[in-house]
């Protein structure tokens, strides 16, 4: 691969990363108000299931338009880590966003609920824990953790979802599959 052949995936991939962590930023916002509405999570949840088919949408598109239809496993493999990457930095800069500005309390407040709850009890003592062990973990946690752990977990999946998204994706100059 070139250099402007590098510099042209990079840039689509960005674009590309920025749609998909729009979609993520959407999918997290659903989550949070899924709190207090199920319908609201089980919005979120489908985006988040969904946005895979999207990314795998989105590197077809690239192959198409830029590549006339031929991608190696490897550029193709490349384009789609490059999508989660610059996805999670968008989602990153989401989460650390709400929890340093918007949040105020309220995930941990709910999450307080949630793990106080006498039905939780049984659960959190199988696991040998308390809630007080689990709030205080949570209440340790800073805006920056929770964007860094956005980011850690988002590429250790998307690395993941880009290998078989890669094997579907790659095509030759005859536009059969190349394995």
């Amino acid at each position: 691969m070139t250099h402007n052949e590098f510099r042209q995936m990079t840039a689509f991939a960005r674009i590309d990363g920025l749609l998909i962590g729009l979609l993520w930023i959407c999918s997290f916002y659903f989550l949070i108000k899924g709190f207090t509405s199920s319908s609201s999570e089980l919005i979120g949840l489908i985006i988040t299931f969904a946005s895979p088919f999207y990314a795998a949408k989105r590197l077809g598109k690239f192959r198409d338009n830029a590549l006339n239809g031929t991608i190696t496993f490897k550029r193709a493999l490349a384009y789609s880590m490059l999508e989660y990457f610059y996805a999670s930095i968008i989602l990153a800069a989401a989460v650390f966003i709400y929890f340093s500005l918007l949040d105020h309390g309220y995930v941990y407040s709910t999450l307080e609920r949630i793990y106080t709850d006498p039905s939780m009890q049984p659960v959190l003592k199988s696991l040998s824990m308390t809630s007080d062990d689990i709030l205080s973990i949570y209440s340790h946690y800073r805006p920056v953790d929770f964007a860094f752990g956005t980011i850690s977990n988002i590429l250790i999946i998307g690395l993941f979802i880009s290998i078989p998204t890669a094997l579907l994706k790659q095509r030759n100059n005859t536009g059969a599959k190349t394995v």
